[in-house]
């Protein structure tokens, strides 16, 4: 995917076609999809310009692929955990705020009761 989004267009490519593609793909069940689509997350939201979305729904569609990467086995998990702080970063301030609270303390807090907490809280930090 982030290839596809450098060479066709950036941010009005992934508009046009590929968001569709991703929402499919990134619900699938097949853990090779799911494991592959979730390495890839980190560059497609360094790619794209989510603060520049126009409409909050579309920029809302990060965090529902991010907590949905963030549910599944401890794998997927582990591939999106470090993108968290970088993801909020991509947000207008006004979202930020909203999001360090209900986002990113959530999951700190679910995080220190998972067997390798102390680890994954390090390297969501990182």
């Amino acid at each position: 995917m982030p290839c596809a989004i450098l060479v066709n267009g950036g941010q009005k490519f992934w508009n046009s076609h590929l968001k569709n593609v991703y929402d499919q793909l990134y619900k699938d069940v097949v853990v090779n999809t799911s494991t592959s689509m979730a390495a890839g997350f980190k560059e497609i939201i360094e790619l794209l310009d989510i603060d520049k979305m126009e409409s909050k729904e579309e920029r809302e569609f990060f965090i529902t692929v991010f907590n949905r990467y963030y549910k599944d086995s401890e794998e997927i998990s582990a591939k999106v955990l470090p993108t968290m702080c970088k993801l909020v970063s991509k947000f207008p301030n006004q979202e930020k705020a909203e999001m360090l609270e209900s986002l990113i303390r959530t999951k700190i807090e679910s995080i220190k009761s998972m067997k390798n907490g102390r680890d994954s809280l390090v390297t969501m930090l990182e």
